[in-house]
């Protein structure tokens, strides 16, 4: 209780800052507005089609499988998401009372790792491939499992899967490293405030820290948005965040708590988005009718 009021505190101390920089935060979105345009798939034959449905790879995740998709509609991205079938939803790693989940050793899980610079306790990643010819700067998909959730304690503590949708490639990525020489430079470049999504803020200002402690390794900088109804007690179902690196945003993330998949949602959660890039409109969670997988997708996707 005392570290949420210390969050809110933070979080109300940010939002005056952040109404200092309103005028700045306007001006980058107009000027970014002149370039706003929906992006077009250029694969021969699919802008003639009225709806077409591109699935990734599909990688084993607990008893079932998970896999990218990209749905065309009219020869424009219309929704770019992951889909997990009902046997992903169990059979899933567990932690152990030593922080350490059997039989994965992923890149975090390590007992008595530092927080701010290790995967939370238990965290898996499943790479997916994005389809082939998909039309969208992403190039590929990181699926987190988090069974004991991740920071900001207290508000994300629910296990959940997390979704990166990278707009780097998974080489560049893994040299987010903090043995790497260059990696406090880097991670001291953050994105201008006046381009960040209207409300949201960078994981090391709510802490009130330095980047470079926050970056996480093989992600990035996390941004949040602290009006978000889990950041006032309510618990946590589904949240939107962005990741950057090196001064440029190289992630969408939406986040989806597992028992709030299992209650079968139909969510359409509208967005703020960066004024520069690629980046989406709202956030969809929903059990699809015909496959009955579980999806967690963005929508209405732009590029700034």
């Amino acid at each position: 209780m005392e570290r949420r009021n210390r969050l809110h505190a933070i979080r109300n101390a940010n939002w005056h800052r952040i109404a200092r920089s309103a005028d700045h935060i306007t001006l980058g979105a107009l000027a970014a507005m002149a370039t706003v345009v929906p992006l077009v798939v250029a694969s021969a034959g699919l802008a003639d089609e009225a709806a077409h449905v591109r699935y990734g790879a599909e990688v084993a995740v607990g008893q079932g499988v998970a896999r990218s998709y990209v749905i065309v509609n009219g020869g424009v991205v219309e929704e770019v998401g992951v889909a997990l079938s009902e046997g992903a939803m169990h059979g899933l790693p567990q932690v152990d009372g030593h922080g350490a989940h059997p039989g994965h050793e992923g890149h975090g899980g390590r007992a008595g790792a530092e927080e701010n610079h290790e995967a939370p306790p238990g965290h898996v990643e499943f790479v997916l491939a994005m389809p082939a010819d998909h039309g969208t700067p992403f190039r590929f998909v990181g699926l987190d499992w988090n069974p004991l959730g991740h920071p900001p304690e207290g508000v994300y503590d629910a296990a959940h899967f997390d979704i990166h949708f990278y707009t780097i490639s998974e080489a560049e990525r893994n040299l987010i490293d903090p043995a790497h020489p260059d990696f406090a430079r880097k991670a001291s470049r953050v994105p201008d405030m006046a381009v960040a999504p209207d409300g949201y803020l960078p994981h090391h200002a709510l802490e009130q820290g330095e980047p470079a402690m926050f970056t996480v390794p093989r992600m990035g900088l996390h941004w949040v948005n602290p009006a978000g109804a889990e950041f006032a007690g309510a618990p946590f179902t589904a949240a939107m965040l962005y990741g950057s690196w090196d001064g440029e945003f190289i992630f969408v993330e939406p986040m989806v708590a597992r028992d709030f998949l299992l209650r079968d949602p139909d969510l359409s959660m509208p967005l703020s988005r960066p004024a520069k890039g690629y980046a989406p409109g709202v956030l969809r969670v929903y059990r699809d009718a015909v496959t009955s997988e579980y999806r967690i997708a963005i929508r209405d996707l732009e590029t700034r």
